[in-house]
């Protein structure tokens, strides 16, 4: 009986360093991507007269989930995201749908200046964009794999690209703030 018990607790000091070997493994992340600043289009107006003083606006077309309701009808709305200060305190959670089945992303107000977004890319997984707001302006992050529409695709050299060529917004012009 004693030999039983002395081969079983063998077995067990074998076991235990071989499980957190192995969580530490599975606990370990891919390298966090973090892109270039992302900035409004450079062709966007000057503040008009309903806009306030200070603040521009962000909309992030994050990854989309896939939702169903009923047999055949399915929405696609985009996945929540939280901003961050410089400081790196969060600063705002945003819900990125304004709707159970609404596709369209939020448009955020902001005070103008620099921030970082953490939100789902529909490849990459949670990745990291610094943002500039600017006075009565729109900074719009794409990081669906639908990407920019035709009429808001950035000028390829003037674009943030993620690693596989994929535009994610205009480079941000970082001058003055």
């Amino acid at each position: 009986m004693n030999t039983h018990i002395h081969r079983h607790s063998k077995g067990r000091r074998l076991y235990w360093p071989l499980c957190l070997l192995l969580l530490q493994l599975s606990c370990q992340t891919h390298q966090h991507l973090v892109l270039e600043p992302v900035g409004p289009a450079s062709s966007d107006s000057a503040p008009g007269q309903l806009d306030f003083i200070g603040t521009g606006y962000l909309r992030v077309y994050s990854a989309t989930e896939t939702r169903q309701v009923g047999k055949f009808l399915n929405y696609y709305p985009h996945t929540d995201y939280v901003i961050y200060s410089t400081n790196g305190a969060q600063f705002k959670f945003v819900r990125n749908s304004t709707a159970y089945v609404d596709g369209s992303p939020a448009l955020i107000r902001l005070p103008a200046g620099r921030y970082s977004i953490r939100a789902q890319d529909d490849d990459y997984g949670r990745v990291t964009v610094p943002v500039v707001i600017q006075n009565g302006q729109t900074t719009t992050v794409w990081l669906e794999t639908r990407g920019a529409p035709s009429t808001e695709r950035p000028d390829p050299g003037n674009s943030v690209r993620l690693p596989d060529g994929r535009v994610v917004g205009w480079r941000a012009k970082t001058a003055g703030l």
